[in-house]
């Protein structure tokens, strides 16, 4: 293969292995990448013909901006060998720009400064925008209508910090580089007809830590498993921009604390994990046939009922109170430091809106692009008035 150089392995877990890569310029022609990412599937696993044709297909699929990584080129070399390749991105993933200290970005405080701030909330735009591409992959817009149920969607069904890559070369555009969405090697692209009669069994490839409480209810998969995980990567990554070094960390070890299951029954096992949110189970409730209200409060599409003829176990995912305290200190640390806007404003959305743990009232892609539209917009719209 024209391959100059290789090196800078990193085993990304049971899929995969990255390695750095120069092409011979006598093979590749472009003015944006010298050097590339050389995905390779592990040989070892199961169907990886239809593996590698499933993440390849993903790319086919999905129009290209931005935010969403390039693919450069698919390689077959052997019946149990195959590649991807992709630009290299020089700052590593999400994850890696998180565990960096940033204060070369700060003003006096130590909240960012203003254009650190609106570098935060574009990217956070753009990963949306490229995710919304995967949702509506076959459609004129994003905006557009679903009504048209033979038309393709994806589902990217493994959004975290380590699958969003951080290009971090300057450009005119991004002074501090550029997050792009990545990792389609879980995609699914199903019409809305086929989908909504699929149902998941668990999350059993993907991340648990920024699955959705739906996962745990063995409900449809739909396009709001994507917003949920983009939620919880929003609140990690603005927890980044405004706290201290380190406080990813302790906002990850906060919710360690909490129990996953909330019960009544002594027998439960305390479990303890990184996700978002938490079961609140309610066991030994009468059952009334005739209604599907229990003790006063309906029960939600997100609600798994285990019925005898005696009782019944009701389980009620909510975010887990150390999520809810800590988006609620950041926006107390942004309120007593600079004038309330768009920051506490999204923060306060990504809570009530993209990490809703009831799946009907989330909010999907149009509802996030939405609201960037009606606040950064307008906010874009009055910087420019008051600097005239």
């Amino acid at each position: 293969m024209p391959w100059i150089s290789l090196d800078n392995k990193i085993d990304t877990g049971g899929y995969a292995t990255v390695e750095k890569l120069k092409i011979h310029p006598d093979h590749y022609h472009s003015t944006r990448h010298n050097t590339f990412a050389l995905k390779t599937l592990r040989s070892d696993i199961d169907n990886i013909r239809a593996a590698f044709q499933q993440e390849l297909n993903a790319f086919r699929k999905i129009r290209r901006g931005p935010h969403l990584v390039e693919l450069v080129a698919a390689v077959e070399i052997t019946e149990r060998r195959f590649m991807f390749i992709f630009p290299w991105a020089e700052g590593g993933t999400l994850e890696d720009l998180m565990t960096q200290e940033h204060t070369n970005h700060r003003g006096p405080s130590r909240l960012p400064s203003r254009q650190f701030s609106s570098w935060v909330l574009d990217q956070c735009r753009g990963l949306v925008e490229a995710l919304g591409t995967i949702h509506f992959t076959h459609t004129d817009s994003i905006y557009q209508s679903e009504r048209d149920l033979g038309k393709d969607y994806g589902l990217h069904l493994d959004i975290k910090p380590s699958n969003i890559l951080y290009f971090s070369q300057e450009t005119e555009a991004s002074p501090f580089g550029t997050l792009k969405l990545a990792d389609c090697g879980l995609m699914e692209f199903h019409s809305l007809a086929s989908r909504s009669r699929k149902s998941m069994t668990g999350c059993s490839a993907g991340s648990q830590t920024y699955r959705p409480p739906e996962y745990d209810f063995n409900h449809t998969k739909s396009k709001k498993v994507d917003v949920w995980a983009m939620g919880c990567a929003y609140s990690e990554f603005l927890t980044w921009a405004i706290l201290p070094h380190g406080s990813v960390d302790e906002y990850r070890l906060a919710r360690m604390q909490d129990v996953s299951i909330i019960s009544n029954n002594e027998e439960d096992r305390k479990i303890y994990e990184c996700n978002f949110f938490q079961h609140h189970r309610e066991c030994e409730v009468p059952i009334d046939p005739l209604s599907s209200d229990v003790r006063g409060r309906r029960i939600n599409s997100n609600t798994c009922r285990v019925d005898s003829s005696k009782i019944r176990t009701v389980e009620i995912p909510m975010l887990k109170p150390s999520v809810s305290q800590w988006i609620e200190k950041l926006i107390s640390k942004v309120e007593h430091e600079t004038r309330p806007g768009i920051i506490v404003e999204f923060l306060v959305f990504i809570k009530e809106e993209m990490m809703q743990p009831e799946r009907v009232q989330r909010a999907d892609c149009r509802r996030v692009l939405k609201f960037f539209e009606e606040h950064m917009d307008k906010a874009d719209l009055r910087s420019k008035e008051s600097s005239s």
